[in-house]
């Protein structure tokens, strides 16, 4: 019986067949228009992360000042900045005031100790004054820790720095047996409430008064 016969059809690799390579305008306008928007994209792009680089820096660097803020008591030698501190806080005392009622916190700093932040240099740039008082608007008890003086100098305000003093000062009132603390304020301080706020204290009672 014949063989029958097979027919294989080739079919040639498409690496082989021989295509023409697409030509490209370089001057086409969509082309250049594409290109120049592909370009702004990629500049914005590395700016954007260069910003973010510089926030994130910034943010390492406040870190690294407040960490390297030092939060202390008081001491003799630091009569001068405690009074600049002072008088940043309550500008419309005379020196004689000022310097009265300071002598009076320094005699009795077992009761009315002085907390203070301090810069690298020496410099302080804080202030915590605390106390215990009997009574005050919205407590319960006879002991409460209370915060008398509290400021930070405006180049270190935003760091936390405001929250470590008043930590400070609430873990001394807890030592002396206080579970309670509170505070006051003034128009004069319109940041304060929100300051205040932040940090867990509650508005219980507003004053009124006005001349006759």
């Amino acid at each position: 019986m014949p063989q029958q016969k097979r027919h294989i059809t080739v079919v040639p690799h498409p690496h082989n067949v021989d295509e023409q390579e697409p030509v490209v305008d370089v001057n086409n306008p969509r082309l250049i228009a594409a290109t120049r928007l592909l370009i702004d994209w990629m500049l914005s792009t590395l700016k954007e992360d260069d910003a973010m680089s510089n926030v994130h820096a910034s943010r390492e660097t406040d870190r690294e000042e407040e960490t390297m803020i030092n939060i202390r008591a008081l001491r003799e030698s630091d009569h001068t900045e405690w009074m600049r501190l002072r008088f940043a806080l309550w500008p419309d005392y005379t020196v004689e005031d000022m310097q009265k009622e300071m002598a009076g916190v320094w005699a009795d700093q077992e009761h009315q100790p002085v907390f203070v932040a301090e810069r690298p240099d020496g410099r302080l740039c804080g202030l915590m004054e605390v106390a215990i008082h009997s009574n005050a608007p919205g407590c319960t008890t006879d002991k409460i820790g209370y915060l008398e003086g509290w400021y930070v100098d405006a180049d270190m305000r935003g760091q936390g720095l405001g929250g470590r003093l008043v930590e400070t000062a609430e873990n001394w009132a807890r030592s002396q047996g206080c579970c309670e603390m509170a505070s006051d304020t003034e128009a004069e301080y319109p940041t304060s409430p929100a300051a205040h706020a932040a940090l867990g204290y509650q508005t219980v009672e507003w004053y009124f008064r006005k001349d006759l």
